[in-house]
């Protein structure tokens, strides 16, 4: 009798087939393809992606590294992250000061070249093996050092995309080396002044030799450039799907840290009489509840709030008690509950058992009769 699997068996692992690369046509003269453009492109579509971060140190490189490759990963692109510094480490157990990263340390800069040489090794490898998105994270200041990045990844027929992140601003510069950077293992065993001290003047280091991309210079290249934390961008060449994903992303992300606060709306006419679902307003209660998170709100003097509510007039009432501009999502509205809707608890477990306990067992991917589950509606 031949076995068949069992309906209660763990539901398999979903993996991603890797993509076959396919090669496409250039414009040819003669007969044969223009030497300028192949110098220029990876001619085929569906091949891996190394992305380049570019920029100062203290300029949010990391955070935009990690932040992009848990959103590639996360909508399905298998995406991994190259930190040069971290190589560093490994080859440079005890860091000293900033005359590691000076110009004129022969040594350093030796040292510096052979961990940027490992990681793109691993980033080789790493796209080789089924990766699609290598993310490449190191300051890449100089215009010299870029053409190397390139020139390997046309060898390799990888497609580049450069990040650049700029900023002036000294107060979010500063902000970024005592959130970030102080946490740093070079700086495990030196108090806040030395090492705010030697981080400024490592970015010095680099200040002197440091080569933006240049609208005229780099036009043939795809990046996006971010200035001043998010105030202005430079979008140029963006070539495919990935690579607009990856701009529509950080062109919504902050690169430096925010509070987000996560609050339930106040206590509804329907909360009171023990019904799920529905569309009522605020009770007694839920209106003295709004008015405490006003108090509380204007005590954390908040600059800029942005409050997001749903469309429910529970959720609204309770914003507008907190006198502050919001906007309704629809996509923030609670999961319909089909046929019981506005009913009691008791009266589903009476009319509906096998519904009620599955439910209870449940809720996130439970799908009532007439409705959608949370994971439906995530999907």
């Amino acid at each position: 009798m031949e076995a068949r699997p069992s309906n209660s068996a763990t539901p398999r692992e979903l993996t991603q087939n890797p993509l076959k690369k396919i090669w496409m046509p250039l414009p040819c003269k003669n007969g044969l393809p223009d030497k300028r453009i192949c110098q220029r492109m990876v001619c085929m579509t569906n091949c891996p992606t190394l992305i380049v971060t570019v920029g100062l140190p203290a300029r949010g490189k990391t955070y935009i590294s990690k932040k992009l490759t848990r959103y590639l990963n996360w909508i399905g692109v298998p995406t991994r992250e190259f930190n040069v510094g971290q190589y560093r480490r490994e080859c440079l157990k005890i860091y000293k000061s900033f005359e590691f990263f000076r110009p004129d340390n022969e040594e350093g800069l030796k040292i510096r070249q052979q961990c940027a040489s490992a990681a793109l090794k691993d980033v080789r490898q790493y796209l080789t093996d089924g990766g699609q998105v290598a993310v490449f994270d190191a300051t890449n200041t100089t215009r010299e050092r870029r053409e190397t990045i390139t020139a390997f990844a046309e060898q390799n027929g990888f497609k580049v995309f450069f990040v650049e992140s700029v900023c002036e601003d000294p107060e979010v510069i500063a902000e970024n080396i005592v959130q970030v950077k102080l946490g740093s293992p070079d700086y495990t065993n030196c108090n806040t002044e030395e090492a705010m001290e030697d981080f400024k003047k490592r970015i010095k280091c680099y200040e002197n030799s440091y080569e933006t991309l240049d609208e005229v210079l780099d036009r043939h290249l795809s990046y996006i450039k971010i200035m001043d934390v998010g105030r202005r961008y430079l979008v140029n060449q963006v070539q495919d799907h990935i690579q607009s994903r990856i701009v529509y992303y950080l062109m919504n992300i902050h690169i430096t840290p925010r509070s987000i606060y996560l609050c339930r709306h106040g206590e509804s006419d329907l909360n009171v009489k023990g019904c799920i679902g529905g569309d009522s307003g605020l009770s007694p209660r839920g209106k003295e509840f709004a008015k405490y998170l006003h108090q509380f709100i204007q005590s954390q003097e908040i600059g800029d709030l942005k409050v997001w509510t749903s469309q429910m007039k529970r959720t609204i009432q309770t914003a507008e008690a907190v006198s502050v501009p919001y906007e309704q999502w629809k996509a923030l509205n609670e999961i319909d509950a089909g046929v019981c809707e506005e009913m009691m608890y008791e009266e589903i477990q009476q009319h509906y058992p096998l519904e009620f306990a599955m439910r209870d067992q449940d809720k996130y991917r439970y799908l009532c009769l007439g409705s959608l589950s949370s994971w439906k509606t995530h999907l």
